[in-house]
């Protein structure tokens, strides 16, 4: 099981407001589209998917960039993302990961970063 599986099975159940919520953090399913998962790519300021699919941003290198803008099951209203629409996600950074060697390891690092931090929230509450 991947990263990306292992954040989808994580969200289950979670609200749109907490999808809501890991959109915005940019982390996991929702990482940039640049060959470390951030917004700084090696060509442009790069985006998520959600703002490469609207043509707010790009992807670094152009990869895939006309075919994520393309793709109909990519939902881009960002406050309505459901459980329904993270395998998609999932489906385009996987794409993306085979791209940019090492950038898998970038993902993960973040995302279990992420999740360390999240940890740390909901015990000091």
């Amino acid at each position: 099981m991947d990263i990306y599986a292992k954040q989808i099975r994580r969200l289950k159940g979670a609200s749109e407001g907490t999808l809501f919520v890991q959109w915005c953090r940019g982390v996991g399913v929702f990482a940039f589209c640049s060959s470390t998962g951030y917004g700084n790519g090696h060509d442009n300021l790069c985006g998520c998917l959600s703002m490469v699919k609207k043509d707010y941003y790009s992807v670094d290198g152009g990869h895939f960039q006309d075919e994520i803008r393309a793709d109909e099951k990519l939902n881009t209203a960002t406050r309505l993302i459901s459980h329904s629409d993270l395998g998609r996600y999932a489906y385009w950074q996987r794409k993306l990961d085979k791209v940019w060697p090492g950038r898998y390891k970038h993902v993960k690092n973040a995302l279990q970063t992420h999740w360390v931090r999240e940890q740390k929230e909901k015990t000091t509450k």
